[in-house]
């Protein structure tokens, strides 16, 4: 689906244009023309092509996905390719954002993600870029580019917010007693009751980890993407949108330390997570090892009364039966005490 609207300097907004009068548009220097694409077909892309005139490199970069985030610049034009980040209940998933602009134009394309997320909506761009045009009373694709990444840059914060809510949660579970930490993930939805609660936790953790090292490659490459604009290399991008551009940076710098801060903590978490499950291991095997050592003892001794050689001490004695017994129980008692005194039981 393509949307075209048209921004005068004067404040007026042409809104709902035919996409066929794009070239007619374009002949007009006072106004901002952006063009909006909601997942835009291979037809869509060669079309809006010819008509601004983009470069065949910039054409073959928009019918192929870009996982990282980019800049590319051509002859009068530049391509940013930014991801979509949000949250959701299988973990982080993205989409990705198209950003094609020149002197007085925008083209943005909106894909669907790769789990079958749609595409990022646009209703809070139109709103947030009609207020900061109300604000600082100026026309520019500069800062329409800017609320774009405004608004993607935003979610970051999202995604941080809900990693460490989860990442909290783990740890509850991480720390609660075995049978406690059972009961509480059998309240809790979608989690399968037959999985051990310690692999379950760890697949969590791992499943965490993955997203959050996916996360930082969509992330961090936004940086140097940004650094050519903020260079002011671009000329048609105005000083006032370079400096909410900084601002965006900014807080892409930030949304980078949070999600390596996270990568931290997880890493911490999964330590501790596998020093627990060794030393409650260790517990159970010292148990064993102790309740073992206090059965050899009375096995031995029943061993060796158990031979029927004719010539066995206490053999024709009337209480031989029952002071192996005996020895076998005290040999067990004492076994016992020792252990328990020991915390070995």
């Amino acid at each position: 689906m393509i949307r075209v609207r048209r921004y005068h300097e004067s404040g007026a907004v042409d809104e709902e244009l035919d996409p066929a009068d794009v070239s007619g548009c374009l002949e007009r220097s006072d106004a901002l023309l952006w063009v909006d694409v909601e997942d835009p077909t291979p037809d869509d892309i060669v079309c809006l092509t010819e008509e601004f005139g983009v470069h065949h490199l910039a054409e073959e970069d928009l019918t192929e996905a870009n996982p990282r985030p980019r800049l590319s610049r051509f002859d009068n034009h530049l391509l940013l390719s930014v991801r979509d980040c949000i949250f959701e209940e299988h973990g982080i998933s993205s989409r990705e954002v198209d950003l094609l602009f020149g002197d007085g134009w925008l083209i943005s394309l909106r894909r669907p993600g790769e789990k079958g997320e749609p595409p990022m909506p646009v209703k809070t761009v139109i709103e947030r870029f009609e207020r900061t045009r109300q604000e600082d009373g100026v026309t520019d694709e500069g800062f329409l580019l800017y609320v774009f990444l405004d608004v993607i840059v935003d979610r970051f914060f999202d995604i941080s917010d809900a990693v460490e809510d989860r990442l909290e949660a783990i740890e509850d579970d991480i720390f609660f007693d075995p049978a406690e930490g059972r009961r509480r993930r059998s309240g809790s939805v979608g989690v399968p009751a037959d999985v051990p609660a310690d692999r379950w936790i760890t697949e969590r953790l791992y499943r965490l980890r993955h997203d959050l090292i996916g996360y930082r490659r969509m992330v961090s490459p936004l940086r140097e993407a940004l650094n050519p604009l903020l260079r002011k290399e671009v000329d048609f991008i105005g000083d006032d949108a370079v400096v909410h551009l900084r601002d965006v940076y900014d807080h892409v710098l930030r949304a980078v330390e949070l999600s390596e801060a996270h990568r931290d903590l997880l890493t911490g978490a999964l330590d501790a997570h596998l020093a627990l499950v060794s030393n409650r291991m260790n517990l159970v095997m010292k148990k064993a090892t102790s309740w073992g050592a206090i059965l050899v003892c009375a096995t031995f001794v029943a061993g060796v009364y158990g031979m029927n050689f004719k010539d066995m001490p206490e053999l024709d004695w009337r209480f031989g039966y029952p002071m192996a017994l005996g020895i076998m129980g005290l040999i067990s008692l004492l076994l016992y005490v020792t252990f328990k005194r020991r915390d070995w039981l």
